[in-house]
């Protein structure tokens, strides 16, 4: 997938050769993606909008909670799902992306990406580098 300005969201099933415009439910900007163990795919960018599409399925846009942009994720092995955005932008989803439970971190640094660090802990990874060393609360 490619995620660009005004909604555009374009998919490749075979590895990039071709390229189809996909319809999603939203008009601002998309800036990453992260695709789901599952078969599905999260899009995410302005105004903490994500969208989710399933399988072969249309994409629906999903509520958060927040309205900070959003700019980096990952999927965890047991299926959670972080996503991390702007002015500390924190997300929490433990239903495949479903639904999510929004924070702000307490240092509201903008947050550009989510890794797995230490068993347990989550790396955050803002303007500056590595942000924060965090502990994976349930």
């Amino acid at each position: 997938m490619i995620t660009a300005e005004a909604g555009t969201l374009f998919r490749s099933t075979d590895r990039g050769r071709t390229w189809t415009k996909e319809a999603v439910p939203y008009s601002g900007s998309l800036w990453g993606g992260l695709a789901l163990r599952g078969g599905g795919a999260l899009v995410f960018g302005m105004r903490g909008h994500v969208l989710r599409r399933t399988g072969e399925g249309g994409w629906t846009d999903v509520p958060t909670g927040t309205d900070r942009s959003i700019t980096g994720g990952i999927e965890r092995a047991d299926g959670t799902v972080i996503l991390v955005g702007l002015s500390g932008a924190f997300l929490r989803s433990s239903d495949g992306g479903r639904s999510y439970e929004a924070s702000v971190r307490p240092e509201r640094q903008t947050l550009t990406g989510v890794a797995e660090g230490v068993p347990g802990k989550l790396v955050l990874i803002g303007m500056p580098g590595v942000v924060k060393d965090i502990a994976q609360q349930k």
